[in-house]
């Protein structure tokens, strides 16, 4: 307990045992999960919030996602569709058509969906489980899928809507601050400075399983005293 009962205010990457950090930044701490309902506005501020969406379905199942904006007159604003089809896809409502996803996305089951919508540079970020699966700038070339997509994404966005007959696939929600997080290599044998009230801790790895590498993060105090530690081993299975 002397360890986990001080305060850490850093964080630390040692050079002889952290085999596996590539790189790390920090993300404000997520909001608290609700659970999702349907046929109702949200009050909600983009420029200041991202959208995060809990789902359960599997590849195939052909549910979906549908996270519906509106202005303040109930207008429609534009929408993110997530289809749990095979494989999954996503659309921009009122921009583009069905479109795979142009990277991976997560194969786990249980899926934490995060929407950053940039409404200044009208630029669309799509996460799942950390991940950042699409990065959209809206334009004529993106909006294939409708002409018109600037009556729709130029309204001044300030609600969000689950659908009851269209959205079946969303379990809970939150908003949090925008997930973006600016990727810096680690540095290792440095403190970092970290408050963990604020901020989570985001790290990226290549380590393959049976491995055997390890993501050291280790934690201190003001003064320099060991305040605990989380660490991932890359063994068969992996453990922490």
């Amino acid at each position: 307990r002397d360890y986990w009962e001080r305060k850490p205010t850093r964080i630390y990457f040692s050079a002889s045992y952290d085999t596996a950090s590539v790189s790390y930044c920090f993300s404000s701490n997520p909001g608290v999960l609700k659970d999702v309902v349907k046929n109702e506005y949200i009050q909600w501020n983009p420029d200041t919030q991202g959208v995060t969406v809990t789902t359960d379905s599997t590849v195939g199942s052909n549910e979906q996602v549908i996270v519906q904006f509106y202005d303040n007159g109930g207008y429609d604003a534009g929408s993110v569709i997530i289809y749990f089809s095979t494989p999954i896809q996503y659309q921009l409502g009122g921009c583009t058509y069905d479109t795979n996803f142009p990277v991976t996305v997560p194969a786990a089951t249980h899926k934490t969906w995060s929407i950053a919508y940039y409404t200044t540079e009208q630029r669309v970020a799509i996460y799942c489980n950390g991940v950042q699966v699409a990065n959209l700038l809206l334009s004529d070339s993106v909006c294939t899928g409708d002409s018109y997509w600037g009556t729709y994404w130029e309204k001044e966005t300030t609600q969000i809507y689950f659908s009851a007959s269209g959205d079946t696939a969303s379990v809970s929600y939150c908003f949090s601050s925008n997930p973006d997080c600016e990727l810096k290599d680690v540095v290792r044998a440095e403190m970092i400075q970290w408050n963990p009230d604020t901020h989570n801790i985001t790290v990226t790895t290549d380590s393959t399983v049976g491995s055997n590498e390890q993501v050291i993060v280790q934690f201190y105090d003001n003064g320099g005293y060991d305040a605990g530690s989380v660490i991932i081993y890359f063994s068969t299975p992996i453990q922490y």
